[in-house]
């Protein structure tokens, strides 16, 4: 701010320049107070910003244990998975061998159970054999009882006449 000052008896005009120099100064307090306004905002703003920048720090730390607990838990859970699975294999091998032992248990029964029948058959065979024969033997005799029986009435009829 360049000002051309008018001259007086002794040099410049003493009221011009210490008009000038008032608005120099009231420009200049003006411009500080502005400047220190601004600066207080700014101060403002940057302890805003860090205290977010401080939270955002807080909660992605908060986020990462988190994280990190999540897949240490997911981890847990998969190897529990894995576990009980190889353990339900296990279960599920020792059952099929259990039930093999006992089909084949039960095979061995039946098969003995079915020779047993196949024998108890043949024995009742030869029982009935037997019992026919002797049937056969008796109805025989019979017959030759009931033969004689009428031998003799012809024998006492022919002799009676």
């Amino acid at each position: 701010m360049k000002r051309i000052f008018k001259r007086g008896l002794f040099g410049y005009k003493i009221k011009e320049v210490e008009q000038y120099i008032n608005d120099m100064r009231k420009d200049y307090e003006d411009n500080l107070s502005r400047q220190r306004d601004r600066i207080l905002d700014l101060n403002e703003e940057n302890r805003s910003l860090k205290q977010s920048l401080e939270t955002a720090r807080l909660e992605t730390e908060k986020i990462k244990e988190n994280e990190k607990f999540i897949c240490n838990a997911l981890v847990k859970a998969e190897q529990k998975a894995e576990a009980i699975i190889e353990e339900t294999k296990l279960k599920t091998m020792q059952e099929i061998e259990k039930i093999e032992l006992e089909k084949k248990k039960y095979k061995k029964r039946f098969e003995r159970a079915r020779q047993e029948l196949i024998d108890f058959e043949k024995s009742i065979l030869i029982i009935m054999d037997k019992f026919q024969s002797e049937i056969n033997l008796l109805e025989g005799q019979k017959l030759m009882e009931e033969l004689d029986k009428k031998e003799m009435e012809e024998v006492k009829k022919i002799s009676a006449l």
